[in-house]
């Protein structure tokens, strides 16, 4: 009579088989992703290190450095997919340039560096903001580009005035005609230049342009000015064509009784620049992408 293996021992012997599968392949994992952190690493202390011996050469030519170290790096970054690719089979490279990407990329984020004084009158609104974008990434954020708006907090049509800002931001870093007006900017630095945004509507339009930044109740009454600046910033990775994006929203008001934001009161006044301020608002969107 032929020998038939009883089922319990069939399915402990199938569930072995199976255990000992996965563990084989975290470890052909584990040991991909080790083989791949090696490559990279040994590759970019290369490039730095080229570039760090041209910084110490000509020390005024940064720029020109960080252009070269970026583009040593995206060609490292590819080099490392393919040797990894070789060296563990592994032909999705273009997931492994992807993720690579991710790890390396610049990340801009708006900083608020000044505020003019906030004059309100029967024939004249003015105020002013300045802000510049620091990059808190690890790589260069190339043709960056620009765009705002000041608006009344109107939500929801708030964030479909955002969407329609980012688009053009978007529109001016991809577009090459368009690129010898935007920005480079460096790695944990601000940007070189800062973005003043002054509004005034003296002897510029109607009287009732006056009330734009008023904020009204459901039966029309006034009850305070908040104006906002909305604004994105679109920017691109070296060796990436994707485009970036930061949107920011800011609201301009008054330092309060307790110190904090406060908003702006009804009627005539001027409000010294020491004792106006800015925060970011919840109303839009700050974020990025």
């Amino acid at each position: 009579m032929a020998y038939r293996e009883p089922e319990y021992r069939r399915r402990r012997r199938e569930k072995a088989a199976e255990d000992q599968r996965r563990a084989d392949q975290e470890r052909d994992k584990s040991a991909e992703k080790a083989d791949q952190n090696k490559i990279i690493s040994a590759l970019q202390a290369i490039a730095i290190e080229q570039a760090s011996a041209e910084n110490t050469r000509a020390p005024k030519n940064k720029r020109e450095t960080w252009l070269k170290l970026a583009e040593i790096i995206a060609l490292s970054v590819a080099a490392a997919v393919g040797a990894v690719a070789i060296i563990v089979g592994n032909h999705d490279a273009s997931r492994q340039l992807s993720t690579m990407l991710a790890d390396q990329r610049p990340w801009l984020r708006p900083v608020v560096v000044g505020l003019d004084r906030f004059v309100l009158t029967d024939k004249e609104l003015s105020f002013g903001i300045s802000i510049q974008f620091l990059n808190t990434g690890k790589s260069l954020a190339f043709h960056v580009a620009q765009h705002f708006a000041f608006v009344a907090p109107d939500y929801p049509r708030l964030l479909i005035r955002q969407d329609d800002i980012c688009k053009f931001a978007g529109f001016m870093s991809a577009s090459t005609g368009a690129n010898e007006h935007t920005l480079t900017i460096f790695p944990n630095e601000p940007s070189g230049v800062v973005f003043s945004f002054p509004f005034t509507t003296a002897g510029s339009v109607p009287p009732g342009q006056i009330h734009q930044f008023d904020v009204k109740s459901q039966n029309g009454d006034a009850l305070w000015i908040a104006p906002f600046l909305i604004g994105c910033v679109a920017y691109q990775q070296y060796g990436d064509a994707r485009i970036h994006h930061t949107w920011y929203a800011i609201s301009i008001g008054k330092r309060g009784p307790d110190g904090g934001f406060a908003v702006m009161d009804l009627g005539p006044q001027v409000i010294d620049k020491a004792d106006v301020m800015a925060h970011f608002s919840l109303l839009a969107r700050n974020t990025a992408d």
